[in-house]
């Protein structure tokens, strides 16, 4: 059997889920984001644009990063950069 022991998403917060960028927990910086180095924001974005789960947006941006050889977004925008793409 499947059980939710989660805190949950505070029904304050509920209307804002989807926004780009938008972070729940106020304590959680850009830098600490996610232990996944994945990044919190864009994937619940992403997804709903897409009609998509979170989960497959996650797992295709690892794909993506991992063929580019970087770690996160972040590089993968350095690397972007550094070979003239942006």
């Amino acid at each position: 059997s499947v059980r939710d022991t989660g805190e949950g998403i505070a029904p304050d917060d509920l209307p804002y889920i989807f926004n780009r960028f938008w972070r729940g927990d106020k304590s959680r910086t850009r830098s600490s984001g996610h232990a996944d180095g994945v990044g919190g924001g864009l994937g619940l974005a992403i997804a709903k644009q897409l009609s998509i789960s979170e989960n497959t947006v996650k797992y295709h941006l690892k794909n993506i990063l991992q063929k580019l050889g970087v770690s996160n977004r972040t590089e993968a925008v350095m690397l972007a950069m550094q070979q003239g793409l942006l």
